[in-house]
């Protein structure tokens, strides 16, 4: 089974995060209160550049405003993108992949949060927190 040889190269691009331990990241993020708001790109490739599917998994959702994913939204590899394995190749090039996104109550102001997980990946959590003004 070849399992492993697709897997080996995944890249995940995951956008304004700060890795904290092998098991979380965190992102922190402002926002206006009551707009959407985009938090990060969930998105995997292999060698070839061909998209992998992801899948996000809320944990748990924001208490004073709402999470949401959009999927298969079209994006281009950014050159910023953290490679590993020989998929440094694939930097400009087209890929689709999930945008999480958040967005308020209406009037709310104050810090709120929510997390969740990416499927194909060691299960690493993002926590997000977010500052609504």
């Amino acid at each position: 089974m070849r399992m492993l040889g697709s897997f080996g190269c995944l890249m995940i691009a995951l956008t304004l995060a700060t890795p904290v331990s092998a098991q979380v990241v965190n992102i922190a993020k402002d926002a206006e209160a009551g707009r959407d708001t985009f938090i990060a790109w969930e998105r995997a490739w292999n060698r070839e550049c061909r998209t992998i599917a992801v899948t996000v998994t809320f944990a748990k959702k924001p208490l004073n405003g709402s999470a949401s994913v959009e999927t298969n939204v079209a994006s281009t590899i950014p050159e910023t993108t953290r490679t590993t394995g020989d998929v440094g190749n694939c930097v400009g090039k087209p890929v689709t992949g999930n945008r999480v996104n958040y967005k308020s109550k209406a009037g709310f102001r104050g810090k709120d949060s929510f997390s969740y997980t990416v499927s194909n990946q060691p299960q690493r959590r993002r926590d997000i927190v977010i500052t609504v003004k």
